[in-house]
């Protein structure tokens, strides 16, 4: 027989475990339906961080590439500079050429018209001589002879006329070769003188083409120097929205300059750009531009969250970004995980290196209920020390690079 009693209490048993078991079931499901968003918003939140700083990034390429064509225009501006400053010395210099050249030309033009005036006096002089002997020509010898006190006298009057006459000749011949002489020398520096407007004028058009290049050269650099700073304003705000959004993600932390212990947290701005009151990339430093690299870490930046957790942790300066972190941790010695553990370096950003730079973050404890305390710098202020507490959803997004 069967013993009912026990059959149902076998079956009031068994139902009590199938009951157990739906509400087993139930209470996964419910837990699961609040613990997914969660874990959800912090995926979300992570993402659209990177979206940020992809923008963020791309802003930057184009403004490394506007640097680049500003650079390459510089030179070629430096270049034209160059053949203007050299025609300009040319242009100035046929110009001293031309001015010596017209004054000789108008000397010469004297010294002609000196002699010219010459020659005129000259004849009057021949004139009137040649006339006193035409008169006397009219005279026979005999005449001459008797007019004469003696052979003597009329061999001196004789000997007078012909010196008189081969001296008038000599005169004339000579002002009249030094006028031809003149003249062609004022011709060959008249030819001299034309050449050299020519050649100024040459000099004067190319340097006109190279102040038009220059010109040119000079607005492209314009345009592009108004990208680069619409781009720097761009990168501003986008910073300011990545500020906020990793605030939201992580919370504000404070915003401490200088906190943390962190021998370098005052580091000054070495690099404003164009942007007034920011320093531009946040790049931070101690000798100008360019000095962001801080080579007692590794070559992180300066006020970064990498050199920040690098000096907490004693990374390798090889890790690179922040969210490679997680992938180059390995070829390093470092061990990686998705658990965080106090000492461990909190890596956001991890599943798409090739997408931004992310965040890395210093875990300074973890809770019971699987939220942590993490500390670290750059993330809701520019250059700033920070702390907060992640939710459990949002440290199960992260993963961990372990010392």
């Amino acid at each position: 027989m069967i013993n009912r009693r026990t059959t149902k209490r076998h079956h009031n048993i068994g139902s009590a475990k199938s009951l157990s078991k739906r509400s087993r079931l139930m209470l996964v499901a419910m837990a699961m339906a609040l613990v997914l968003p969660l874990a959800s918003f912090g995926v979300r939140g992570i993402i659209e961080a990177q979206s940020l700083q992809q923008q963020i990034d791309d802003l930057s390429a184009q403004n490394n590439e506007a640097n680049s064509q500003v650079d390459s225009l510089a030179l070629e501006a430096a270049s034209y500079q160059d053949a203007i400053n050299v025609l300009t010395e040319q242009i100035n210099a046929y110009q001293r050429e031309i001015n010596q050249r017209q004054a000789e030309s108008e000397s010469l033009q004297a010294q002609i018209a000196e002699k010219e005036a010459e020659l005129v006096k000259q004849r009057d002089v021949l004139g009137e001589n040649i006339k006193d002997m035409y008169l006397e020509g009219d005279i026979s010898t005999i005449e001459m002879l008797a007019t004469s006190n003696d052979l003597s006298d009329y061999l001196d009057k004789q000997r007078y006329r012909e010196i008189t006459s081969n001296s008038m000749k000599a005169t004339l011949d000579k002002v009249t070769s030094l006028k031809v002489e003149l003249n062609n020398k004022k011709e060959e520096v008249e030819r001299i003188l034309k050449q050299q407007e020519q050649l100024r004028a040459d000099a004067t058009a190319q340097k006109a083409e190279q102040d038009r290049l220059l010109s040119f050269n000079q607005s492209q650099q314009s345009e592009f120097n108004a990208q680069i700073q619409e781009n720097q304003s761009k990168i501003k705000e986008l910073k300011q929205k990545q500020f906020a959004e990793n605030a939201r993600l992580f919370g504000s932390g404070g915003g401490q300059v200088g906190g943390g212990g962190y021998p370098w947290g005052n580091a000054p701005c070495v690099w404003t750009g164009n942007i007034s009151g920011a320093c531009y990339d946040y790049e931070w430093g101690y000798n100008g531009p360019g000095s962001w690299r801080n080579w007692e870490t590794g070559g992180y930046a300066y006020r970064n969250c990498t050199d920040y957790v690098a000096w907490k942790t004693g990374a390798s300066g090889g890790l690179g970004n922040a969210n490679t972190w997680y992938q180059r941790a390995p070829s390093y010695g470092y061990a990686t995980g998705a658990t965080p553990q106090v000492g461990a370096a909190a890596v956001s950003g991890w599943a798409n290196p090739s997408v931004g730079y992310g965040h890395v973050m210093y875990v300074e404890a973890v809770y019971a209920d699987g939220s942590i305390l993490i500390s670290d710098y750059n993330r809701a202020g520019p250059g700033e020390y920070g702390t907060s507490v992640l939710s459990a959803s949002t440290a199960s997004a992260l993963r961990y690079v372990y010392f």
